[in-house]
């Protein structure tokens, strides 16, 4: 059996091997974790689908692409040790060749053979140009510069897991959906599971689901397995009530929030933002303004200059303020509700959709036409 690197995102060719969990020739077993590797948006363990005597093809931290030999699985001691001694008919050093162990031609860093292979330069002839020494990242850029005579770029930098924040997403609906989209487009988080007290599946994005419900999250998985947590649910006054019900339970145990702020969202100098927020893509909030926490901010909201937004709202599409205006906590304001400037919104306060908001509105008002 051979462990290739598989296609995780169509929009991701690379991975990165952050973690090998088993050491060279050893014994695995049919669903042991091989090796854990990542992408800029999200990370996955291989598994081992038989048993066998394991050889690897990669190392830590080594970037590889699609389709790249990462191990194999031999099923006895002998056609392993076979293998070692190049007696398995030729097949081992094809696949050795393949995951690009043999590099004979050339005497080059592991960095070098990546950005040429990046930028489409033939190593050999680099090495034929620089003569004698170690071909290194230097000479491949210096080699591909007088080929091509125009700037070469230094290849991305990749951030590895272990300088990026683990976020866990508690809830499992649409909602997840939308928070998933937010934080793939942001390269310091990533999404390790979801939670969720009634949801068996998530399909749309492949995201592990943890072994626990909302309600016992903070204590039956470990802090160490995370970093940070945000809140997908809310929708209705139902839901809504649940999650400003999980954000203070979660506070009171101390479990850090993070927030998810579409790359797309204008958000002007000044700004006081909390934490647990979900700011969706194309909002603008403007020149002074502060944001409490574990509110829901709708696609399309613009937040005037120097408003206030206390916790725990939710927030439809469009919703617009002019400038100066104060919103309470845990209110559910609708789609294209709009206001004048200098007003305030109480707390608890429902307004339907499409309301126009020409005067104060005090705590605990339902408006439904």
């Amino acid at each position: 059996m051979e462990l290739y690197l598989p296609n995780f995102d169509v929009n991701e060719a690379e991975s990165i091997i952050t973690e090998i969990h088993v050491g060279e020739g050893d014994h695995v077993s049919r669903g042991d974790i091989l090796i854990s590797v990542e992408n800029t948006k999200m990370t996955r363990d291989l598994l081992a689908e038989e048993d066998g005597y394991i050889k690897l093809f990669c190392e830590e931290f080594e970037e590889k692409k699609v389709g790249d030999l990462l191990a194999a699985i031999f099923p006895s001691k002998e056609e392993y040790e076979g293998y070692k001694k190049g007696t398995s008919g030729g097949e081992g050093t094809e696949q050795a060749e393949a995951a690009g162990v043999i590099q004979a031609e050339v005497n080059a860093t592991k960095k070098a053979i990546a950005l040429a292979e990046q930028l489409g330069v033939d190593i050999v002839q680099a090495a034929k140009a620089k003569g004698a020494g170690v071909i290194k990242t230097s000479d491949i850029e210096a080699y591909a510069q007088k080929q091509s005579k125009k700037a070469v770029h230094a290849p991305r930098q990749r951030i590895n897991q272990y300088d990026r924040e683990r976020v866990v997403i508690i809830g499992a609906g649409k909602g997840a959906e939308i928070v998933i989209d937010i934080l793939m487009d942001d390269i310091d988080k990533y999404v390790v599971g979801l939670v969720d007290s009634f949801e068996k599946e998530f399909s749309s994005y492949s995201c592990p689901l943890l072994p626990c419900t909302a309600d016992d999250f903070p204590d039956k998985i470990d802090r160490a397995q995370y970093d940070t947590v945000i809140l997908s649910i809310g929708s209705t006054l139902k839901t809504m009530a649940f999650r400003n019900e999980l954000f203070r339970k979660y506070r009171e145990k101390e479990v850090p929030f993070t927030n998810a702020i579409a790359k797309d969202a204008n958000i002007r100098r000044a700004v006081k933002i909390g934490v647990g927020n979900i700011i969706m893509h194309n909002c603008y909030i403007g020149t002074g303004a502060s944001v409490g926490d574990n509110n829901i901010i709708s696609y399309g909201l613009n937040l005037g200059h120097h408003c206030s937004v206390g916790d725990g709202n939710l927030f439809g599409p469009g919703f617009t303020t002019a400038g100066c205006v104060d919103v309470g906590n845990e209110c559910i304001i609708m789609t294209g509700v709009q206001t004048r400037s200098f007003l305030s919104i109480g707390s608890h306060v429902v307004l339907p959709v499409g309301y126009a908001v020409k005067e104060d509105i005090p705590d605990n008002t339902i408006i439904t036409a």
